[in-house]
């Protein structure tokens, strides 16, 4: 009994320790200091800054949902075409949440459709992130994204865009978005899980590799580790097996995220515990 009350707290603290978010970078537009360059994050973000593509007018600093916000209008024409987009770096960090919120209404009202995409690096493609289709309408309540899972290709990355991009030319009043529709956006939060720790193993006798890993991770110098438990975010067992350090773990099974492995002795007592990272 004791032996398994110390696994698990074991188990409880490496899991708060490995899945606790951190903002990378944010825009909240403070109104002493509203403009366009990140106000938090990590120290290689805090000279990101956030700007508009496609030909709208300059940014100004408005009302937003707390503070200010950034404001354009010149959103006419846009569809696919004009966006809000932010660069940052996401090195070390893997799965990644995005949370913004857009308005877009009242008596110049902008427009109304929208998608958020990623590129990687500047020589990337544009690619949509799963499950981003948004609608604005005139309140901070509507255009709302929380918590967005971006994909794992985004993480542990020297660069990574984003862009929020119109995807009809519909405004929030159901015509076609006029020159001077004007559009808000404010509380930009990137957070993420801190992975520098992948690879560092406890026990410098213990090798897991590759890591991070795509379908297969090998072991070296187990000594006496005999099995092997994996936990996902959630902490729910996703894998439980024998191993040898002859093996392969097949692990295609699991989707892509950041997982706890627990390696334990025959007799099932704790010897080792690490981060794995699945792309």
């Amino acid at each position: 009994m004791t032996k398994q009350l110390t696994f698990l707290a074991m188990l409880l603290m490496m899991s708060i320790s490995i899945f606790t978010q951190e903002v990378i970078v944010e825009w909240n537009f403070p109104d002493d200091s509203a403009d366009s360059v990140a106000d938090g994050g990590i120290a290689t973000n805090l000279d990101k800054i956030i700007t508009t593509r496609g030909g709208t007018s300059a940014l100004d600093y408005k009302n937003g949902a707390t503070t200010k916000a950034a404001q354009a209008t010149g959103w006419d024409n846009g569809s696919e075409q004009k966006c809000w987009q932010i660069s940052l770096s996401t090195e070390v960090y893997g799965s990644l949440k995005l949370s913004s919120k857009i308005t877009s209404g009242g008596n110049d009202p902008g427009p109304r459709d929208f998608r958020v995409d990623y590129k990687i690096g500047n020589d990337g493609v544009w690619t949509e992130v799963p499950n981003s289709d948004f609608q604005t309408a005139n309140d901070w309540e509507t255009g709302i994204l929380e918590n967005l899972a971006l994909p794992e290709e985004c993480s542990n990355r020297p660069l990574v865009m984003l862009r929020w991009i119109m995807t009809s030319d519909t405004s929030t009043a159901g015509i076609l978005v006029e020159p001077g529709g004007k559009l808000k956006i404010d509380d930009i939060v990137i957070s993420g899980t801190d992975i520098s720790s992948v690879s560092k193993d406890e026990f410098a006798t213990v090798r897991i590799y590759p890591n991070p890993f795509t379908d297969f991770i090998s072991f070296g110098n187990l000594g006496e580790i005999t099995s092997c438990r994996i936990f996902n975010m959630n902490g729910q067992l996703v894998h439980n097996v024998v191993i040898t350090e002859s093996q392969q773990l097949d692990l295609r099974n699991l989707i892509s995220g950041l997982y706890s492995m627990q390696l334990s002795d025959i007799d099932g007592t704790f010897k080792h515990g690490t981060k794995l990272l699945k792309r």
